[in-house]
């Protein structure tokens, strides 16, 4: 035990020399010394070196399996290695071993890391409640999983309540830095701001307060005092691809022409930054331009995302047979590539070679079972077979794409009376400025936040209708293990996003779906006299035109009405029809996930 008690003091004092000539002593007159194994584990992850470190705790352990210290430095050491699931397990052993904060920390910031958020939140309370001298670590560490969950008051209390006790500059603005997000999910952008600013001054070290700065100014309309922060931020870090990226976006949607894309010329060619230069080039459809700048990409080696959209650039400007062998060329670096598999059925399908792109992306739904755009574009491809297995999965004539006419709020004596008053708040919740190009709508504008959660009272009421709907939807649901739709079904949901688009004159949605969904939306909150036009379908929603087949016959359309809830799976096609008419036309979409 001396000898032991010696090492761990040699390695308090760094002296790493000595503390490993005394463990290896222990070691060759005791091979299976479980607590000498552990301490040089310990001695390899303090001179960085955990993969070496590993065998070492998994000795320790085998010779003392109730060695709760050694299980919580292995659940350490396998986050250092990136293998966050099997650190889950060591921490949960620590805890069944002995009920130590520091383990309920390290647990609920795993299953974060690895998007297990509702298993997090109970790890970091558990946390919260046992730490010693109200740290305010496991504070910051459920603010961020409360962040996450879009319960954006709680994690308003509960990072100032961390603040209370946080002495360490970084940790305070980290803090502050949660609060500043939470304080935007809830649209109090001006308070975000402030929240922001205060972490600078505390820590302005801390990446990404700049980024998010902007976008808090952008929120307020102070477009003068965003780009010109954007454009110091770029001046000293040319390679932000944050900054680049919206920079250049506002600019579009402030049309800014004569500046749009020019900060790319300034900073240096590199391809992540190229990249993004190219993807604003091939969403304005500059696809010539684009394709240029992939091939300067290229030149400076293999790379994945560039041979994509050079593929989607080719098949874009009409070159079908080099789109085709651009994709295969990529395929051939990485068979497997669920993402790379979608765009290459996507390509097949504007080339009309629908029986090659359903076989590409069922292997990449084979991949991922979840992917809703690789069911997407098998179900397109179906339907361009002919294959009544499109209608199975899509559901197009009631089983799937369903109307639910909604009670307005208890209050309201009309659906009519509840929207108009909606529509007043909605409308003061839009930019002024024209739309994201990466969005699917051309002709208004969207809500850039979280809708549902923000603590708008007229939003809440509608979320308690809405959900009345959508557990009857999942309610009717048929069982079938075999259907992408119905083998998700759970008893519970959570909504996942939410928003609210606003449609101008001419506007419309391009055809889309929703790849982070299961089910997706659309609610008619306000609209023009265009929507009665039953011969146009004007400003109607339309399912099963395919983005890849613009030529495909629309399978159904819906006419919209105020206070009617469209629901339907997020792999279905859908986009609009455009309309002619002054008054806008306001709806809120959300996409629900099983719970």
């Amino acid at each position: 035990m001396m000898l032991l008690q010696k090492a761990a003091q040699s390695l308090q004092n760094q002296d790493f020399g000595d503390a490993e000539k005394l463990l290896k002593d222990l070691l060759g007159r005791n091979p299976n010394d479980s607590n000498a194994l552990h301490l040089l584990g310990v001695m390899r992850v303090q001179q960085r070196r955990p993969e070496a470190a590993l065998p070492l705790l998994l000795r320790s352990i085998g010779a003392n399996p109730s060695h709760a210290l050694a299980h919580f430095n292995l659940g350490k050491v396998l986050v250092l290695l990136g293998k966050d699931t099997e650190a889950i397990e060591s921490f949960r052993t620590v805890l069944e071993l002995q009920n130590v904060p520091a383990a309920h920390l390290e647990l609920g910031n795993a299953l974060h890391r690895v998007g297990r958020i509702e298993e997090a939140e109970p790890a970091l309370r558990a946390a919260v409640a046992l730490s010693p001298n109200d740290d305010p670590t496991a504070k910051l560490a459920l603010g961020a999983v409360l962040l996450d969950l879009k319960r954006f008051g709680e994690a308003v209390a509960i990072s100032n309540d961390g603040l209370k006790s946080a002495q360490d500059g970084e940790l305070r603005a980290k803090l502050l830095k949660n609060i500043g997000l939470a304080q935007r999910g809830l649209q109090n952008d001006a308070e975000a701001l402030e929240s922001f600013s205060a972490a600078q001054r505390v820590a302005p070290q801390l990446v990404g307060l700049d980024i998010l700065r902007a976008g808090a100014l952008e929120k307020l309309h102070r477009y003068d005092e965003t780009l010109a922060l954007l454009e110091k931020l770029i001046a000293a870090e040319p390679s932000s691809l944050d900054a680049h990226r919206q920079y250049n976006s506002l600019l579009y949607r402030l049309n800014r022409s004569d500046e749009f894309l020019k900060s790319f010329d300034r900073a240096p060619p590199e391809p992540p930054l190229l990249t993004v230069k190219a993807d604003f080039l091939m969403k304005t459809r500059r696809y010539e331009e684009a394709l240029a700048v992939f091939s300067q990409i290229e030149k400076q080696g293999a790379d994945l995302s560039a041979m994509i959209g050079a593929s989607l650039a080719l098949c874009m400007l009409g070159r079908s047979t080099e789109a085709v062998r651009a994709a295969e060329a990529a395929l051939a670096l990485s068979p497997q590539n669920t993402g790379l598999l979608n765009h290459f059925a996507d390509v097949l399908l504007r080339t009309g070679d629908p029986e090659r792109a359903v076989a590409a992306a069922s292997q990449s739904h084979a991949g991922n079972s979840l992917d809703q755009t690789a069911i997407a574009l098998m179900g397109a491809g179906w339907r361009m077979m002919g294959d009544e297995r499109d209608e199975v999965l899509n559901g197009y004539d009631g089983d799937f794409v369903r109307i639910f006419d909604l009670e307005p709020p208890k209050g309201w004596s009309s659906s009519q009376a509840f929207n108009a008053e909606l529509a007043d708040v909605l409308n003061r919740m839009h930019p002024d400025s024209r739309e994201y190009f990466d969005q699917s709508l051309r002709g208004g504008t969207q809500t850039p936040d979280s809708l549902f959660g923000a603590g708008h009272e007229l939003v809440d009421k509608l979320r308690e209708r809405i959900a009345e709907a959508v557990n009857r939807y999942i309610a009717e649901m048929r069982k079938d293990d075999d259907h992408p739709l119905l083998r998700r079904r759970r008893s519970g949901f959570r909504f996942s996003d939410s928003w609210s688009s606003r449609l101008k004159d001419c506007g419309f949605h391009v055809n889309h779906i929703h790849p982070a969904g299961w089910i997706s939306s659309c609610y008619y909150v306000s609209l023009p006299e265009a929507v009665k036009d039953t011969d146009q379908k004007a400003g109607w929603i339309k399912f099963g035109q395919a983005a890849a087949c613009p030529d495909m016959p629309v399978r159904r359309a819906v006419q919209p009405e105020v206070g009617r809830l469209i629901l339907f799976p997020s792999f279905t096609w859908h986009g609009t029809n455009p309309f002619h008419d002054a008054a806008p036309r306001i709806t809120i979409a959300f996409d629900v996930v099983p719970d």
